[in-house]
């Protein structure tokens, strides 16, 4: 592989930058960190919402580089879009800040305190506060350990006590530019698989204090009526990789359970033809024949 030396103190915070309305806000919490090391790379994934307006005036900047991808990436799948920042990494630790949310201004400088303590992890996270764009409303999210083991993590992931986001942590980029971001349709579930990845090379090591806000609203992918078919691929691709990965420890059961609520979610916000369509994609051993028939029925009842 042809990597490039990684500079030793340098953090790079990357951003995949498709979406124009909060893209300076996020640009400017991450020239703001109190740690002065720092490179920001912003990706335009050949977005149609001339992103270069905003990004021009940071140009003189001497810390700040801009990439425009000729082809969209992330329409498929988001992740191919965070995989693409990689390659512009030039820093010992890696950012990923999506083009919506804000890093406090500690952010980079608490979590290196982490990675300085905790010398084998890869991985550290930083508490969110989620900022709720209809209402104007912020929401503390409870705190992480300081330190887990990557079997102890996992266990607090599979009873859904360890809900993330991709911008809450940063990592070592040697670490992250090996392993890649897992991709999955519109990139559903990605963040998860490739953090269970990455916390496996060491565990992971966690602030106790607010150091990002998480940005919920209608334009973002997580919407609950966008994509149903392509967020119930990848839920079905999620639990297979979860099935097959020898690292994780789950039975056929728990996959079943899992991929039924997921996909039931999915089937009630979907109209009526993805609704079908959800019903076909959904595997036998979770949804069988019979049950598919009841759902169709209850379907065309409703409607």
């Amino acid at each position: 592989m042809n990597e490039k030396k990684l500079v030793s103190g340098l953090v790079s915070i990357a951003i995949p930058a498709y979406k124009k309305k909060w893209l300076k806000e996020a640009i400017v919490s991450a020239l703001s960190q109190d740690y002065p090391n720092i490179e920001v790379i912003i990706v335009d994934d050949h977005s149609p919402q001339n992103l270069r307006e905003v990004v021009v005036p940071f140009l003189i900047d001497k810390r700040v580089s801009y990439y425009y991808n000729e082809i969209n990436l992330g329409g498929k799948s988001v992740t191919n879009n965070w995989n693409k920042c990689l390659e512009y990494v030039n820093g010992e630790f890696f950012v990923l800040l999506c083009d919506d949310d804000v890093l406090m201004p500690n952010f980079v400088s608490e979590l290196l305190k982490l990675a300085h303590k905790y010398p084998k992890c890869n991985i550290f996270h930083g508490e969110r506060v989620l900022y709720h764009e209809n209402t104007y409303s912020f929401e503390s999210m409870e705190s992480w350990p300081e330190y887990e083991s990557f079997v102890d993590f996992q266990k607090e992931k599979k009873k859904v006590k360890r809900k993330h986001t991709i911008t809450e942590f940063l990592y070592r980029s040697r670490c992250i530019k090996e392993k890649k971001y897992i991709v999955f349709p519109v990139g559903y579930f990605s963040d998860d698989a490739s953090i269970l990845e990455i916390v496996a090379t060491g565990g992971i090591a966690s602030s106790q204090t607010p150091l990002v806000k998480i940005r919920i609203s209608d334009d973002q992918i997580s919407s609950e009526e966008k994509y149903p078919i392509e967020k119930t691929k990848a839920a079905i691709m999620y639990n297979e990789w979860y099935m097959n990965n020898p690292m994780l420890e789950v039975s056929q059961q728990e996959i079943k359970n899992s991929v039924d609520w997921w996909a039931y979610g999915f089937f009630q916000s979907a109209n009526i033809i993805n609704k079908i369509l959800i019903l076909y994609l959904v595997p036998k051993f979770v949804w069988p024949l019979k049950q598919k028939i009841i759902l169709f029925i209850k379907v065309c009842i409703s409607n």
